[in-house]
C-alpha cells in the first residue's frame, strides 16, 4: 500500500500542474484578447477623429468664404426652378381682399 501513495501524490501533483499551465495560457490568451481590443478601439477613435477634423476644416473653409468652387454636398442645396414654371409662365400670386 505504501508504494502506491506516492504514485497517487505524483498523479495528482501533475494533474494539478496541468491545470495550472492550461490557465496560465487561457489567461494569457485572454490578456492578449483584451489588449488586441483594446489597440483596435484606439485606431478606430484615432480615425473618426481624423475624420471628424477634416470635416470641420472643410466647414469652417467654406463658412469662412474661402472655397471658390461648391463641395458635390453642397450642390443639392442650391434652388433650382421647378419644370415648366420659368420666369414668365409663373402665375400671378392670389390677391385676397379683406370683407
Amino acid at each position: 500500500m505504501l508504494p502506491i501513495l506516492p504514485f497517487v501524490a505524483g498523479v495528482i501533483v501533475g494533474a494539478s500542474a496541468i491545470g495550472l499551465v492550461r490557465r496560465a495560457k487561457t489567461s494569457q490568451g485572454v490578456h492578449d484578447a483584451v489588449e488586441n481590443a483594446g489597440r483596435r478601439i484606439r485606431r478606430t477613435a484615432v480615425s473618426g477623429l481624423e475624420t471628424i477634423r477634416q470635416s470641420s476644416e472643410q466647414l469652417r473653409a467654406r463658412l469662412a468664404g474661402e472655397t471658390d468652387a461648391p463641395t458635390p454636398a453642397a450642390e443639392p442645396a442650391q434652388a433650382t426652378e421647378p419644370a415648366g414654371e420659368a420666369a414668365g409662365d409663373a402665375a400671378p400670386p392670389r390677391q385676397t381682399t379683406p370683407e
